[in-house]
């Protein structure tokens, strides 16, 4: 590899990475390569699982090409046959068309006879297929007209420096995906929560407040100092347990405490748990964080229209399903009070289990039950 070629792989590592947070730049990757290989073609096919739906990133020189390759050879294992695929998930590397045809479980295969076959007179190929963990799939393909000669090692070199950085920029694009979708759909319930929320750091001020929170208090409630008078609680003796539960958790003395505080007639009693700021982990996080859950008993419990199908991308019918079973209703009633076939509800459970990432139904309930019965229009 001449210092030229090494310079431009170092700018395609530089975009790979930066890729990660600016997807766009895939985009240059296939046109890049195919200038520096002398290709007539090149195609980067990236996809991955994530909430919401499986997730897919594509740099080409043809669409047409790569759609005729979707649309009518993928199905048959492309670059898949068990000594190349070893080869190149385990060594990281391109492979040359050489090494296919010198492969004679390959050449029997469906997808050489109906893919590689019939470009074999016309293409002289590079790439690989790689499996990541998370079941990130990356497809990389080069050809070359027979009439411009063969890859050769000289080719190879650039890509198998190459190679190992897409994959790492595809595990680290697939986890940043997974996180911004989780914090997203963490989001949407806080904000929706029927319990009001807010977070107060050492200094009692408001850092993070649930809408519900915010109706509470009658008005904006970030970056305000908090005092227990916005709870409009029943003298100071209330708002005094209230202050002392927050000194117990701050100084570790107390994982959580609930309080039932009493407010002026006609209003309630306020429920109130005070614990402090958890990390992923279980750990407390910045110190003098802590965490307040409020319910009000007049709030009612009732899953608003829409609400299933918009956390989790369900439809009218999967929605109205679920929200069914979460009313312990069984796949028989639902059946009988919607008068359609009982068949036709479990299909419509098990579509709904795969969207939410369940594998049975009672997970299915469990799962949205710890999410959902506490939604509310706010």
């Amino acid at each position: 590899m001449n210092l030229d070629s090494a310079l431009i792989i170092d700018r395609l590592i530089d975009a790979v990475y930066d890729a990660i947070q600016l997807p766009d730049r895939w985009q240059a990757l296939a046109p890049a390569l195919r200038e520096l290989l002398g290709a007539d073609q090149c195609d980067l096919l990236i996809e991955f699982s994530a909430p919401g739906g499986p997730q897919r990133i594509v740099s080409t020189t043809s669409t047409a090409r790569l759609s005729d390759y979707l649309a009518s050879y993928r199905g048959l294992g492309p670059l898949s046959a068990e000594i190349p695929a070893k080869r190149a998930n385990g060594e990281k590397c391109a492979l040359l068309s050489q090494d296919f045809v010198a492969d004679g479980a390959l050449r029997a295969s469906a997808f050489y006879r109906e893919h590689w076959q019939r470009w074999g007179n016309l293409f002289f190929a590079c790439g690989g297929r790689y499996v990541l963990a998370g079941a990130a799939v990356i497809h990389l393909e080069l050809l070359r007209a027979k009439a411009h000669g063969p890859f050769e090692e000289v080719d190879r070199q650039p890509l198998n420096r190459l190679i190992p950085h897409i994959l790492r920029a595809t595990q680290l694009s697939a986890r940043l995906h997974e996180t911004q979708q989780r914090l997203t759909y963490r989001g949407n319930i806080s904000e929706r929560l029927l319990d009001a929320v807010a977070v107060l750091d050492a200094d009692d001020r408001v850092v993070h407040s649930n809408a519900r929170y915010r109706e509470l208090v009658g008005g904006v409630a970030a970056e305000q100092f908090w005092s227990p008078r916005t709870l409009r609680l029943a003298g100071v003796g209330e708002q005094q347990r209230v202050l002392d539960a927050l000194t117990q958790v701050r100084r570790g003395l107390s994982a959580g405490t609930p309080l039932r505080l009493r407010r002026p007639p006609p209003l309630q009693p306020l429920f109130v748990i005070v614990a402090p700021l958890q990390t992923e982990a279980g750990a407390p996080s910045v110190a003098g964080c802590v965490q307040l859950f409020l319910r009000d008993p007049g709030w009612q419990r009732r899953l608003p229209d829409g609400a299933l199908e918009n956390l989790f991308a369900l439809t009218p019918g999967q929605a109205k399903v679920c929200a069914m079973l979460l009313d312990d209703h069984s796949p028989e009633q639902i059946a009988m009070e919607c008068g359609v076939q009982v068949n036709s509800v479990r299909s419509q459970i098990k579509q709904a289990m795969e969207k939410v990432g369940v594998h049975r139904q009672a997970e299915l309930v469990r799962h949205l039950g710890q999410a959902l019965p506490a939604l509310t229009d706010l």
